[in-house]
């Protein structure tokens, strides 16, 4: 078996342009996702802790003082642990990884080496 690759210069300069697309922060909606689903997951006693997430730099957090040690978990306080979040993006990670995949494939349709 043999391949023979024509116009190999220009391939090489459309996959270097598609290597500088690429950014280590996720399309804005895949973070998006993870954080409806982590909503979705959040307890609700007065819905401050629900209506915190936010979605920074492709980081989903809850920056309430109180988010953490409900998520994990507080033993001396007697506060069992509600990983919603964790539990969030394990539970959506089928459409986040389908968006993603649609994004990567998108970048390189755009890609002619002719």
């Amino acid at each position: 078996m043999s391949v023979e690759v024509h116009g190999d210069e220009h391939l090489a300069a459309e996959l270097d342009a598609f290597a500088r697309r690429l950014s280590p922060v996720p399309p804005r909606k895949i973070p998006d996702i993870m954080l409806a689903a982590a909503q979705a997951r959040t307890p609700v006693r007065t819905g401050r802790l629900r209506s915190s997430g936010i979605v920074t730099e492709g980081a989903v957090t809850f920056p309430v003082p109180y988010a953490a040690p409900i998520h994990w978990g507080w033993r001396a306080r007697n506060i069992q642990a509600n990983p919603f979040l964790t539990e969030g993006v394990e539970a959506s990670q089928p459409r986040w990884t389908a968006a993603y995949e649609n994004e990567l494939q998108s970048d390189l349709d755009r890609i002619n080496g002719v």
